[in-house]
């Protein structure tokens, strides 16, 4: 009986090692895809930095765990109150990357929209555009010469390190790329998705006020849950067309859009 306890005292101390030897992986992962990510992005942002910041919170906890033997809260009641808020702020960080994910992987409908909304992702100071933008065109443009009569709304601003407005980049860029500049409309004041589906919704307005505000908005598929909840509430019926995230910057992505996400629903629907 005796040896049967030490056993299984030891075989839960190799758990436990195992564990926290996955926490402290983890962390350096984090780490890792801020690393990755900070070469290919135009500006560094929270967002960049979160997965960095998650990972040493980890890698502090899993090391000070597997060399300190005591428990690091003393007291038995903080303990619990403690561990139940993680747990659900686990299950809540869960829950939303699942929808995110949900959301990721739909596809557009085959009927007629009236309108196509390009979203802006950044530009290099020296001109060049992001591997994010150039694939949202890109699809945009494919979707464009499927569907003739759908208008192309182009919406980005300037932000401090651009040379120019996203907007009209984009436009250029469709232009280049075979798409009348007839068909194009550019939104070039918005810094947010909340910018980006308020101007366009005026800008729909502007254009023709009998059509119906629908639309197929093409973003990166991390950001179209929170892009057709926007376009909803901004009075627009949309749609989503997503475009693959580069794998390098997929972590520090998804992980930002639940930080984004929280900031958005709180702070900016009316």
């Amino acid at each position: 009986m005796v040896e049967y306890d030490m056993k299984k005292q030891i075989d839960k101390q190799k758990l436990k090692k195992i564990f926290f030897v996955s926490v402290l992986i983890l962390g350096c992962l984090g780490v890792l895809a801020t690393i990755a990510a900070l070469p290919v992005s135009t500006s560094i942002s929270l967002g960049t930095v979160f997965p960095a910041m998650v990972g040493v919170v980890l890698i502090a906890y899993g090391w000070i765990k597997l060399k300190r033997k005591k428990k690091l809260i003393p007291w038995k009641v903080l303990r619990i109150i403690v561990t139940a808020i993680v747990c659900i702020g686990i299950a809540f960080f869960l829950v939303i990357e699942g929808i995110i994910i949900t959301y990721a992987n739909m596809q557009p409908p085959d009927e007629d929209v009236n309108y196509c909304i390009v979203l802006g992702a950044g530009i290099f100071p020296d001109g060049r555009m992001s591997l994010s933008l150039k694939l949202r065109l890109d699809n945009a443009k494919e979707y464009l010469d499927e569907y003739e009569d759908v208008i192309c709304i182009v919406s980005g601003g300037q932000g401090k390190t651009e040379p120019v407005a996203e907007a009209y980049a984009m436009r250029d860029y469709l232009v280049e790329q075979g798409i009348s500049e007839s068909r194009i409309l550019t939104e070039a004041n918005s810094f947010s998705t909340h910018d980006n589906m308020t101007f366009s919704a005026q800008l729909m307005e502007q254009y023709n006020s009998q059509l119906e505000k629908t639309a197929v908005i093409v973003t990166n598929d991390f950001h179209i849950f929170r892009s057709l909840a926007v376009a909803k509430n901004r009075g627009i019926t949309g749609y989503g067309l997503a475009c693959h995230t580069p794998l390098f910057v997929k972590v520090t992505s998804y992980m930002r859009e639940f930080l984004t996400i929280i900031n958005t629903f709180l702070f900016q629907m009316d």
